[in-house]
């Protein structure tokens, strides 16, 4: 079971009201930093479980961590397969500013959703997200009591 508890649930409500499964495609960017490269399958594993329920067009998964290390796309056929196919990149610190500078650069700022994945620990802040469709932070539940959005929303997972 991917979602484990009432916090998962409700943030799930909380990330399908915005999504739609006519929508426009969505985004999962991955934190790969050292801190949580454990964490890399539980994190794909939520990924996996909301491109299933809300069926988007397509699914861009980032990883990252003091840049973004892969970029892979999936489309509507290929989703299934993503756990997979899948090739996670990272393991150095943490600076979450990449997600939404290499959003901006590939044209994929405007997505209808985007989830971003992490422990919620760096020191250079989230970055300008001022043009990019505002995250769902979902952050480790250890840590996320004391993580801050000043862009989108949190949810502890």
């Amino acid at each position: 079971m991917l979602f484990r508890s009432s916090a998962h649930v409700s943030g799930w409500f909380l990330y399908a009201e915005h999504a739609r499964p006519e929508s426009a495609p969505h985004r999962g960017a991955v934190d790969t930093s050292g801190s949580v490269v454990d964490m890399v399958g539980e994190f794909l594993g939520h990924i996996v479980a909301i491109a299933q329920e809300v069926c988007p067009e397509e699914v861009a998964l980032l990883y990252w961590d003091t840049k973004v290390r892969r970029d892979e796309r999936y489309d509507e056929n290929s989703i299934q397969s993503m756990l997979t196919s899948t090739k996670p990149a990272g393991g150095g610190g943490t600076t979450p500013t990449c997600v939404p500078k290499h959003l901006r650069e590939k044209e994929l700022h405007d997505a209808d959703c985007i989830v971003v994945l992490t422990d919620g620990v760096f020191y250079d802040g989230e970055g300008d997200w001022t043009d990019c469709t505002a995250p769902l932070w979902c952050v480790l539940k250890d840590y996320a009591p004391s993580f801050k959005a000043t862009n989108g929303d949190v949810l502890a997972i």
